[in-house]
């Protein structure tokens, strides 16, 4: 959504919605190492 906004509604970012899109895609990256690591860890 937040590309839509930007290229096709000619919406500026400012910081606070970088800030904002930067935490959520950290945020992602952990919950998926994490479940990455959880599943390696089981014995098959």
């Amino acid at each position: 959504m937040f590309v839509l906004a930007v290229v096709f509604y000619d919406e500026i970012p400012g910081k606070d919605k970088m800030v904002t899109f930067a935490f959520i895609w950290v945020a992602l990256a952990i919950i998926v190492m994490d479940a990455v690591y959880t599943l390696r860890r089981i014995p098959r």
